[in-house]
C-alpha cells in the first residue's frame, strides 16, 4: 500500500485510524511492503519492528524470455512516454519535463513528449500540457498491447512530485509502471525529488536516467546532455531488462511470496 494512512486522523466514538493502523501492524505476523523505504517509514512511524517483512514490488509476465534485439526506437524525433494515471503526486514534476522538452524543441531539438493515459486525467491537465505541445496518445486497452506502444519511444519517463504535501507518499511509493518499463528494453528517465522512492531504487540498481532538479533550466540541461548519448542509454536499458527478469518477473515474485507465506504460516 501507500503511506495514505501516515497523515490521517480520522476519530470514531471508540478510537481512530492510528491506533487501528498500529495495532494492525503489531499484531501482524508479517508485513508485506511495495518498497524497503515504506516498511522503514512504517517502523519510525508507529515504532514497530515487524515480526517477519517482505518486499514485494508489482510483478507482471515478462514480454520476452530474451533482450530485444532493437533497444529502442532510432532515428527521427526523439521521443519520450509517460504511460499511467496523473495524479497530484506526479504532475508538479510532469509538467516541469514538459516545459523543458517545449523549451527544447523551440531551441531546434527533434524531440516530443507523448502520454498514454485515461481521458479523465488528459482532460484535467491538457490546458497545461498542449500550452507546452505535449501529444495525447489515447488510453491504451487492452493491456496486452502497452509493450507495443512503449517500445515506440526512446525513452520512458516517470514523475514524482516536489511538493510538501506529498513528501510521505513519494518517500515511500514505488510506482507500479517501474517494472512495466524495465521488462521493455527502453531506457527509463525518472524526475523528482532526491528522497523519491521511485528513484532511491532505480539508482540503487543503476538501471536508468534520474534528474533530481525541479527547475526547468536544470531538467532541459541534463536532458539535452543524455538523449543524444547512445549508448549510455542502451547500458541503462539492458541493465534494466536483466534486473526485472532477475528479480521483478512475476514466477521470481510468486515464489517469493509463496515462501514468505510458509514462513509466517509454519513459524
Amino acid at each position: 500500500m501507500d503511506n495514505w494512512v501516515a497523515k490521517n486522523n480520522n476519530r470514531w466514538l471508540s478510537g481512530n485510524l492510528q491506533l487501528v493502523t498500529y495495532k494492525l501492524l503489531k499484531e501482524s505476523s508479517g508485513w508485506l511492503t511495495i518498497s524497503e523505504y515504506l516498511e522503514a517509514d512504517l517502523s519510525q512511524q508507529y515504532q514497530l519492528t515487524p515480526k517477519k517483512s517482505l518486499v514485494i514490488s508489482n510483478s507482471i509476465n515478462t514480454f520476452g524470455n530474451e533482450y530485444p534485439n532493437e533497444p529502442y526506437h532510432l532515428g527521427g524525433t526523439f521521443m519520450i512516454i509517460y504511460a499511467g494515471s496523473i495524479w497530484g503526486m506526479h504532475f508538479d514534476a510532469l509538467a516541469i519535463v514538459a516545459e523543458a522538452i517545449y523549451q527544447l524543441q523551440y531551441e531546434g531539438q527533434k524531440i516530443e513528449l507523448v502520454i498514454y493515459t485515461k481521458q479523465e486525467f488528459w482532460d484535467r491537465y491538457k490546458e497545461v500540457l498542449e500550452r507546452f505541445n505535449v501529444k495525447y496518445g489515447s488510453f491504451i486497452v487492452p493491456y496486452s498491447e502497452l509493450y507495443r506502444y512503449l517500445k515506440q519511444s526512446n525513452l520512458l519517463l516517470v514523475t514524482c512530485s516536489f511538493l510538501s504535501e506529498y513528501v510521505h507518499v513519494i518517500r515511500s511509493s514505488l510506482l507500479s509502471k517501474l517494472t512495466e518499463y524495465m521488462a521493455t528494453g527502453v531506457p527509463i528517465l525518472s524526475c523528482g525529488p532526491k528522497y523519491s522512492a521511485c528513484n532511491r531504487f532505480l539508482k540503487k540498481w543503476d538501471c536508468a536516467l534520474v534528474c533530481e532538479t525541479n527547475q526547468v533550466d536544470g531538467v532541459k540541461k541534463f536532458l539535452f546532455e543524455h538523449i543524444h548519448d547512445r549508448r549510455k542509454l542502451e547500458c541503462l536499458a539492458l541493465r534494466a531488462f536483466e534486473v526485472f527478469q532477475q528479480n521483478f518477473e512475476k514466477k521470481q515474485v510468486e515464489k517469493k511470496l509463496y515462501s514468505f507465506f510458509e514462513s509466517i504460516t509454519y513459524s
